[in-house]
């Protein structure tokens, strides 16, 4: 990740920058306080490719042993669509989303209907449909 991504807006689309929002997750200072502050902290973590941040907020019964980014994948813009419960005092909840990406050369977008759990005061994310 380079130093001037720090000033830039964040990727997760909160409008505010890096450094006051997403990289206090990445880390490790602050807890997400909601199941789509996770969320959206788990996008900013695939577009700088931050592998221990992914697999530690993944729950250990779901989590893959291995992650991979593709070379040619450039996460461009997300668009949270929906929520469901996942607000601090929750201790579960749903997200849904659009995730717009570029992939040789042509634009696409992926949707997913995001499941989080609160385990232990910690969102960790379970699984997608």
């Amino acid at each position: 990740m380079s130093e001037d991504c720090a000033e830039n807006l964040c990727p997760c689309g909160s409008s505010k920058s890096y450094v006051l929002c997403c990289k206090f997750l990445h880390d490790g200072l602050l807890k997400a306080p909601t199941a789509e502050a996770l969320m959206r902290s788990r996008y900013s973590a695939y577009v700088f490719k931050l592998r221990d941040y992914l697999l530690k907020t993944w729950h250990e019964d779901f989590r893959p042993k291995f992650l991979k980014f593709e070379k040619d994948l450039e996460w461009l813009s997300l668009e949270v669509t929906d929520r469901e419960r996942g607000l601090e005092f929750d201790d579960e909840g749903y997200v849904e989303f659009k995730a717009f990406f570029k992939k040789a050369k042509k634009k696409s977008f992926m949707q997913e209907r995001s499941y989080f759990k609160k385990i232990d005061a910690k969102w960790l994310y379970i699984r997608g449909d």
